[in-house]
């Protein structure tokens, strides 16, 4: 009895330890070894054609999300800096920015809160001060400021 406990124990955790792989996709590598990009590409009929993330040097996440099937930016994206906070939080349509996008400076505070439409700035955008308090909105229409006001 003590033994088989003993061989369930080991193959248990052999299992679990077999199963931690990569996902499947392709990948590449900086000379130093660490993965500069991991792409997997969807079954034909998905809304998508290739999820794509890109790794800084260090190994931290340079960006991340989908592109359509002509290879154009597509859904939610995320990027991020070198220090691995988050950059930008922000929705692509055909490789264009559309909707709304968050930025946010390289210590993680947030800076502004954008809009597009087909890739151009487009509706009420707010920007922040150090402790995120907004501070300012803007007005755009079809890519022109159309107005300006302090908070």
């Amino acid at each position: 009895m003590k033994y088989q406990r003993f061989i369930f124990l080991t193959m248990l955790t052999f299992l679990l330890l077999s199963c931690q792989h990569n996902p499947r996709g392709t990948y590449k590598y900086y000379d130093n070894g660490a993965i500069k990009s991991w792409e997997h590409i969807y079954p034909q009929g998905s809304d998508f054609a290739l999820k794509k993330i890109e790794f800084y040097p260090n190994g931290k996440k340079k960006s991340e999300g989908n592109f359509n099937v002509i290879h154009n930016r597509e859904g939610r994206w995320k990027f991020w800096y070198d220090n691995g906070n988050i950059w930008v939080i922000g929705n692509f349509k055909n490789g264009l920015s559309e909707g709304k996008a968050e930025i946010f400076s390289s210590n993680g505070k947030h800076n502004y809160t954008a809009h597009y439409k087909r890739g151009k700035p487009d509706g009420l955008w707010f920007f922040y001060d150090t402790l995120n308090n907004p501070i300012k909105k803007v007005w755009f229409k079809s890519g022109k400021k159309i107005r300006e006001e302090e908070i």
